[in-house]
């Protein structure tokens, strides 16, 4: 992979295709031409300087008329009211116009389980130095039964199902009743978000859930969560916070394929093969503080505190033997408890310059991505003092740089460093390094978009390992078949652009996945996989699409035929 990326950079920077404006998607702008032909509106072509006179919000119903009989459902959904998605324009009557601030609507509009087009434009009124603002929204189904699923070999990997009201009332709030099916357990329980509490700005999202094993059925733990926050809603707020608490009591476990990974105790002489599973219980609570100041560049200065509990113990019943249990849990539980308070301080900076692609991750819709440079580090001080039962620091950095290649492509690179220093050493240490790329479209069929990334463990002292395998990155190969504390993969697809059939939007893809991860660098053996894939996305319902993917993997007894077909929803990466 490694060689082939001088390859996929000059495909990306060099393609001879002739480039073209970003203009709107055949589905963005069936719903513009259908709101300005039926309010008889006209766009303004030069509205840079000109005051705003009004803001007029117009959401359009689900289903229009070019879906035929779908149409008849409209009537099980509330539209969004208009009133509270103009909450959301940036820009007010009396206005001066400005396209960054219409950009910045756009974006915070565009969340994926509420509204699939949003369309932005400046159109004429009776007097020549005012314009209005236009903003054409559509909601995705709201009253749905919400599924995501993945399926691997000839087993269910992951399912989630909600009973949700996405937008209830048209208020843009949501609620649901959500299931989650694992490997090794299932939970179910309610969740609530609410992006603007009351008009105020502020978010608030609830959660809870009880767990129960997968296989037995049996009750074995439960989570839940709690958030409140005055977030930076827009670029040029200066001040916000929020405060977050969660818990979870269950049982972690690991898979390697469809199986529990086998874990062989390093203190024997002998082979063991205990099942990787546990019982896990945490707490926490945090809060933090946020300024920004910058306009080209933003500095984000936060502070905050925060203070959580954690423990980890073999199952009852899981060993015979006391001993065995003993290094268990010494090996693999490490610490078995721990209680952390402290406060801490990060630093952000990064340019709020954005660019707008297609068919990156979705298909049809506007994709913002934002470009240019991005630095963050933070520092956590734990201390006795406050309550913790140690004295340690935790830290992280990382950088990263988006370029905008042109011809619709796209290139990001970045890096990242996570540390922990206790006893005047620096332990359980993660480095990453990682780069996508995405290429201009070839003669408008098809592009080459391409991943690669590089993670290390170094002086790990929590017994912690990265696995691949599956649809994390080698889709031949079973769901984390390969284990280490270092992991190097990457891949790279082929996809076409989507084909418009009806309300459909259908895509292909051919991919090689390679990869490997291992205790040390040097013993890393790439494996490899191709195959191809199908896309499907219905826009009305969602805005991620549907995968298939039927990879075959090069080495190993499950090498060729017939392969391994896995099924979900996102694209890999």
């Amino acid at each position: 992979m490694i060689r082939c990326l001088p390859l996929l950079l000059c495909v990306i920077a060099f393609s001879a295709v002739a480039g073209e404006p970003e203009k709107l998607g055949r589905f963005e702008q069936e719903s513009l031409d259908q709101v300005l032909k039926e309010a008889k509106l006209e766009i303004h072509p030069e509205p840079a300087g000109k005051r705003v006179r009004k803001v007029r919000v117009i959401n359009l119903e689900v289903f229009s008329q070019r879906d035929g009989f779908l149409r008849w459902f409209n009537i099980f959904h509330v539209t969004s009211d208009e009133q509270i998605v103009a909450q959301e324009v940036l820009l007010k009557g009396g206005d001066l116009f400005d396209q960054s601030l219409v950009d910045e609507t756009i974006r915070r509009l565009k969340v994926p389980t509420l509204s699939n087009v949003v369309v932005a434009v400046a159109v004429k009124t009776p007097d020549p130095n005012q314009v209005d603002l236009l903003v054409v929204t559509r909601d995705v189904w709201s009253l749905r039964l919400n599924s995501n699923f993945q399926i691997q070999g000839d087993e269910i990997t992951l399912l989630t199902i909600s009973l949700a009201e996405n937008n209830f009332l048209g208020l843009r709030k949501q609620m649901a009743v959500t299931f989650n099916m694992g490997q090794g357990s299932y939970d179910i329980g309610p969740r609530y978000t609410d992006s603007n509490v009351a008009g105020t700005r502020m978010t608030l999202g609830a959660a809870a859930a009880m767990i129960f094993n997968r296989n037995t059925g049996k009750h074995e733990g439960t989570a839940s969560s709690l958030s409140l926050a005055y977030p930076l809603w827009s670029l040029s707020r200066t001040m916000g916070g929020g405060i977050s608490f969660a818990h979870y009591d269950g049982v972690y476990r690991r898979f390697q394929g469809t199986n529990l990974l086998p874990y062989d105790l390093r203190s024997t002489a002998r082979i063991e093969s205990i099942p990787y599973e546990y019982r896990s219980r945490s707490f926490g609570i945090s809060t933090y503080t946020v300024h920004s100041v910058g306009t080209k560049v933003k500095h984000h200065f936060r502070y905050g505190y925060e203070f959580s509990m954690s423990e980890a113990e073999a199952l009852p019943g899981q060993f015979d033997d006391a001993i065995e249990q003993e290094r268990f849990e010494n090996e693999i539980l490490t610490p078995r408890t721990e209680r952390s308070a402290g406060v801490w301080v990060g630093y952000r900076l990064f340019t709020p310059r954005f660019g707008k692609y297609r068919d990156l991750v979705t298909y049809d819709l506007r994709e913002d991505y934002r470009l240019g440079p991005e630095f963050d580090t933070w520092i956590v001080s734990a201390l006795r003092v406050l309550g913790s039962n140690t004295n340690h620091q935790r830290m992280a950095a990382s950088a990263s740089w988006a370029f905008d290649a042109g011809m619709n492509s796209y290139l990001k690179l970045g890096a990242s460093w996570h540390a922990r220093h206790q006893n005047r050493a620096l332990v359980d240490q993660s480095v990453s390094t990682r780069f996508y790329g995405a290429s201009p479209s070839i003669n408008g069929w098809f592009r080459i978009v391409g991943r690669a990334g590089l993670n290390l463990r170094i002086a790990d002292s929590r017994n912690g390992f990265y696995s691949l395998g599956g649809d994390n990155g080698l889709r031949g190969y079973a769901i984390g078949q390969f284990t280490g504390k270092h992991r190097v993969r990457g891949n790279i697809e082929l996809r076409s652009a989507p084909i418009a059939l009806s309300f459909l939007r259908l895509g292909g893809v051919a991919f090689w996945d390679t990869g490997h991860t291992a205790e040390s660098l040097s013993d890393i053996r790439l494996r490899h996989d191709i195959g191809v894939g199908f896309r499907l996305l219905i826009p009305q319902v969602n805005t991620h699409v549907l995968r298939v993917d039927w990879a075959f993997a090069f080495q190993g007894i499950t090498a060729g035929w017939p392969g391994r077909i896995t099924v979900g929803f996102f694209q890999v990466f």
